[in-house]
């Protein structure tokens, strides 16, 4: 048995009895474009002046080649352990032609003379192609051509590979439900994870999309680099083909974006490519086949970082509820501090003075008032400071000589006080004291309101029912102080009082003796507890109103004086008359509770710190228990400083409740005309829920109530949190990113996707002359030189274990061109 020599075509010049030169004096052949004038068509003539080139080596050429062993085994002569029918070994047998059963073992091979030079053994042939086949002899026969299913596009496009349309489509399909769910996945996580996750997300989508598009338009660069081939090799003999290295520079960039270009660009350079050089057998536009190939690669390449542009990430701060820290804040007052507050309650207590702590021009500095809703009742608080929450600094009850002046510097004090070594986007829990207030109105006000008595002095009663009123609506019981009998002559003195006012269900400590100094309106406060159970302070609160009913056409009062008193009127055009008016009077009591309550404070760089809710009521940070399960946890070390207050306690704050009492009573009593007596003010005023001066109509329970609060929590509680440190709870936020998808632009995308490979699968151009398809794949190269549909311009020299950069050399201007038209 013989083997088949594998041949090229080579020019008449290249004979076989002309031993060939030595490849390393071989010149290169330069490629030559030619652009004929018109076309030409190949004659039988020109492929007969070609002749076979043997790839085997000769027997000049035996030297190269290491001799092999005839005890070498066989290739791919292992016993198979199958059961059943075994296939013939492939044997050169099998291709023996119809017209030749004479002596000669192999192929019928019209280039006999070449065999002669050196014959091929048996064992050549066997150890090289004993391979099984899976066929019992010879060829099959060819299988039954496909159809197209579009009957316009049977004759000039293939039919279509329905494997890979119907996975492209299914991936078309499920690429939007799996970046929904890749966003599903990804949402509610770091920024670094969301991003990882959905750029994974979109690799994967934009991956499988882009392989699977490449696939299909794959067919297109094939076809039009064959195309290419096809179209130079009808050109005149004179520079027939295209340069092996053009050719194997495509074939090894595969389906890529330069291989294409390389491909736009031979077509340009091959003169048979040209339009008119092949307007008689093939007027196809192949460059625009190309272009769409360019098109869709790029689209394919790009499809992953389209994809994570079309998902957008966004970030939100999540508050953390769950993991803390412990740190100090400036949220209780010092042993300095306290005494001295101790040293200032008299300067306080002088109603000679009416001393405050800080002038009007300090009162925008200090924190606003604020009101949280815990259960029923609303309770106000004093906002937290900046400076609180700095380890370098204080609150702003330090009760120092020289907070009075620095107060009157407010544009330097808040130029020196930064935000910035703050923590942003952290939440504080730590315990504050909060005001809570309930009032009414004075029962029988027309008897329990003195108005003017024989010693110059205005009264007011207090009943015991009301206070009972007002501690049952905290659901709290009547403190048994308030039963003491009433000490008329330690209330009034030598003064003589109606007879009517039931003095024994009075409580007179609650009571109110007020000078007639003119003051629209006056208070008596009377402590219940002074803090020494450590859990706040309890309070009554009397308000007493003397107006002139001159400044309150539309007001309401309780009583009003008998006498008349002369008050001087100006009208509008300046002119002053006098009338006779009268004094009106009215009286509510109240009952205020300071306790301590669990706050949390959202503090972060770009803003000032905002109280949000309360979480608890008392003077220690509790955990979080829902259930019985505990739901927050501390991170890091705990605060083991004993000078770090962990608890609020009122057992030590007597005397700075006494002076910031007197404080806040103070700062509202500036607000009173001076200079005419029982006039109205913005205090009182607000008292009716007016604003104007001659708004007042009737004095408001709930309207003082609020006001009261308000004034007490903005000139008490801020001074109660001083230089001590205290220890909170610092919850820090979570960056969080939410992911979603453009839905329209991510439709769109898919569609357009799904659009091209569609085209890619259903429209690939047939070659010219109705060549078979072929690709880039190893069979149909396999095919192509196994059934000498190319040919070489001259016979190379080829032998065993040669380098690749030989061989390039060798081959690389070897010319080809498609011999398989006959």
């Amino acid at each position: 048995m013989t083997f088949p020599n594998i041949l090229f075509e080579a020019p008449p010049t290249a004979t076989a009895s002309k031993p060939p030169a030595p490849w390393s004096s071989r010149s290169t052949i330069s490629f030559d474009p030619y652009h004929p004038d018109s076309f030409t068509p190949h004659s039988e003539n020109a492929y007969d002046s070609y002749q076979p080139i043997l790839l085997l080596p000769t027997q000049e050429e035996q030297h190269f080649s290491t001799p092999k062993s005839p005890r070498s085994p066989r290739l791919l002569q292992k016993k198979t352990k199958r059961t059943g029918k075994v296939p013939k070994p492939l044997s050169v047998t099998a291709f023996r032609s119809p017209h030749r059963d004479d002596e000669s073992p192999g192929l019928h091979n019209p280039y006999d003379k070449f065999q002669s030079r050196h014959p091929s053994t048996a064992t050549e042939v066997d150890s090289f192609l004993n391979t099984p086949s899976p066929f019992s002899d010879g060829f099959p026969s060819p299988s039954k051509a496909r159809r197209h299913p579009i009957p316009f596009a049977s004759k000039g496009f293939e039919p279509p590979e329905w494997k890979k349309i119907i996975l492209h489509v299914f991936l078309c399909v499920v690429s939007y439900p799996f970046l929904l769910l890749v966003i599903a996945i990804a949402n509610e996580r770091t920024i670094f994870w969301c991003r990882t996750i959905v750029g994974i997300g979109c690799g994967i989508v934009g991956v499988s999309l882009g392989l699977s598009l490449m696939e299909l338009a794959k067919a297109f660069l094939e076809a039009a680099t064959w195309a290419t081939l096809i179209h130079q090799s009808n050109v005149p003999v004179s520079a027939p083909g295209v340069r092996l290295k053009d050719l194997s520079t495509t074939v090894q960039l595969g389906a890529t974006i330069w291989s294409g270009l390389r491909l736009m660009w031979a077509r340009y350079v091959y003169s048979g490519t040209a339009r008119r050089a092949r307007k008689a057998y093939d007027k196809r536009p192949w460059s625009l086949f190309i272009v769409f190939f360019l098109c869709t690669s790029t689209l394919a390449a790009l499809l992953t970082f389209i994809l994570g542009r079309i998902i957008d990430i966004e970030t939100k701060i999540v508050r953390d509820r769950v993991n803390y820290h412990e740190v100090t804040v400036k949220g209780d007052l010092s042993v300095e501090d306290i005494n001295r507050a101790a040293a200032l309650t008299p300067i306080f207590n002088s109603f000679s003075l009416t001393w405050t702590i800080s002038p009007f021009s300090a009162l925008g500095n200090l924190p606003p008032s604020i009101a949280l809703r815990w259960k029923e009742d609303y309770v106000y608080f004093a906002e937290v400071s900046t400076n609180q929450l700095r380890s370098d600094s204080t609150g702003f009850g330090t009760f120092k000589q020289e907070t009075t002046a620095a107060s009157i510097d407010t544009l330097g004090s808040n130029q020196s006080q930064s935000a910035t070594d703050t923590s942003p986007g952290t939440t504080l829990r730590f315990p504050r004291w909060g005001i809570r207030i309930q009032c009414k109105k004075l029962s029988n006000g027309n008897v329990n309101i003195v108005p003017r008595s024989p010693g110059s002095f205005s009264y007011v009663v207090v009943p015991r029912d009301d206070i009972r009123e007002l501690f049952k609506r905290f659901n709290m019981d009547l403190p048994s102080i308030v039963n003491r009998p009433f000490n008329k002559t330690e209330f009034a003195g030598n003064d003589t009082l109606p007879s009517n006012i039931d003095f024994d269900q009075a409580f007179d400590w609650a009571s109110g003796k007020f000078y007639d100094n003119g003051v629209a309106h006056s208070f008596k406060s009377f402590p219940i507890t002074m803090g020494a159970e450590g859990l706040g302070w309890q309070s009554v609160e009397t308000l007493l109103v003397r107006l002139n009913d001159a400044f309150a056409p539309q007001g309401k009062f309780q009583i009003k004086s008998e006498n008349t008193v002369p008050t001087p009127i100006i009208d509008e055009q300046g002119r002053q008359t006098i009338i006779q008016s009268h004094i009106g009077y009215d009286a509510a009591v109240c009952v205020r509770l300071i306790e301590p309550y669990v706050l949390e404070v959202y503090n972060s760089s770009i803003g000032l710190p905002t109280t949000t809710v309360i979480t608890s009521k008392g003077g220690h940070i509790a955990d979080d228990v829902v259930d019985g399960i505990t739901q927050t946890f501390r991170e890091g070390d705990l605060v083991t400083d004993l000078s770090v207050t962990r608890e609020l306690n009122s057992t030590q704050l007597a005397q700075v409740y006494d002076a910031l009492h007197s404080n806040s009573i103070n700062q509202v009593l500036k607000d009173n005309g001076r200079d005419m007596d029982y006039v109205p003010s913005p205090t009182l005023v607000s008292y009716t829920g007016g604003s104007s001066p001659t708004d007042y109509t009737e004095l408001s329970p709930e309207f003082f109530a609020k006001a009261k609060a308000k004034a007490d929590s903005a000139s008490m509680l801020p001074y109660f949190a001083g230089s001590g440190d205290a220890v909170a709870w610092a919850f820090r936020d979570q960056v969080l990113a939410v992911a979603h998808v453009q839905r329209a632009l991510a439709l769109g995308l898919l569609g357009l996707i799904l659009a091209l490979g569609l085209i890619a699968g259903f429209f690939v151009p047939k070659l010219p002359m109705d060549v078979p398809r072929r690709g880039f794949e190893l069979f149909s190269w396999f095919a192509a030189f196994q059934a000498n549909e190319l040919s070489g311009d001259r016979p190379p020299l080829l032998r065993k274990r040669m380098h690749l950069d030989d061989i390039e050399k060798e081959f690389g201007d070897l010319k080809f061109r498609y011999a398989g038209f006959q």
